[in-house]
């Protein structure tokens, strides 16, 4: 898993970062995003990606390095997807993805089982953002 991450820096410029309370302190997640190889709308769709241990939960990290990611993405394409992938329990997770501008637009299967699919459109959130 670690080398597939790798080779997504390596060939993309950008992937899944490891993430510390402090710069000398414990990972405590991974976040980022990773190319998924899907393509929308002729667009390139990136998943995003926050894990982090319970001991983290609640302070504002997947917010944080969510929010870093889609803006990666955005300064190297600004008409790609970001996806997120969401058991439809994961209430949490739900309410980040929706937090950094993403929103429910279907389904899909991912590991077994039928997920939420949240998507942002970048080209969108500009258009958005130059409308007042």
């Amino acid at each position: 898993m670690l080398e597939s991450w790798i080779e997504d820096w390596e060939r993309d410029g950008i992937g899944y970062w490891m993430v510390r309370e402090a710069c000398a302190g414990p990972v405590v997640g991974v976040a980022g995003v990773r190319r998924s190889g899907v393509v929308e709308d002729g667009h390139a769709a990136y998943n995003l990606y926050y894990r982090f241990r319970p001991v983290a939960w609640g302070k504002g990290f997947a917010r944080e390095a969510g929010a870093e990611a889609i803006e990666a993405v955005a300064s190297r394409n600004a008409s790609a997807v970001v996806l997120a992938v969401i058991r439809e329990d994961n209430l949490p997770s739900a309410r980040v993805a929706t937090a950094l501008g993403l929103t429910v637009d279907g389904t899909t299967e991912h590991n077994g089982g039928e997920r939420l699919r949240f998507a942002l459109r970048l080209s969108e959130r500009e258009a958005r953002s130059h409308d007042g």
